[in-house]
């Protein structure tokens, strides 16, 4: 790994190491997930949130400074991989939601099962009594 610091000025060094970060959480956050880590991949997903948001901070700086992150390979790069990776997290997110849906619409058709034949049978005790 070389040492962008003496390679690039601060804000954008700094705007670079925010997408490595943002790389990292991404990576960390799918795993949780695919493990179905839910909660964990949304605190994951929150801390990657900031980790952008500094980079578009820093990426502002850099362009106040005459530096265009568009323009470096490196930065192009890596934003080309928080994307994909985004939108990766994005379906495993949404397909596992799907799956959590399907199971909560299952145990409340269960659960209207059981208070269906509660009803009935309270009915059915009361018909026998008179």
């Amino acid at each position: 790994m070389n040492n962008i610091h003496h390679t690039y000025p601060k804000a954008t060094a700094n705007a670079i190491d925010c997408l490595k970060v943002c790389l990292k959480r991404l990576e960390k956050g799918i795993i949780e997930l695919q493990n179905g880590n839910i909660d964990s991949f949304m605190d994951i997903q929150r801390q990657q949130n900031i980790a952008f948001a500094n980079f578009k901070a820093l990426d502002y700086l850099a362009s106040t400074q005459g530096q265009d992150l568009n323009l470096i390979e490196e930065a192009k790069e890596l934003v080309s991989q928080v994307m994909k990776l985004q939108n990766k997290s994005n379906t495993i997110l949404a397909n596992t939601l799907s799956k959590h849906k399907l199971q909560l619409e299952k145990i409340s058709k269960g659960k209207q099962g059981i208070c269906n034949y509660k009803q009935s049978a309270k009915i059915i005790k009361f018909l026998t009594k008179t």
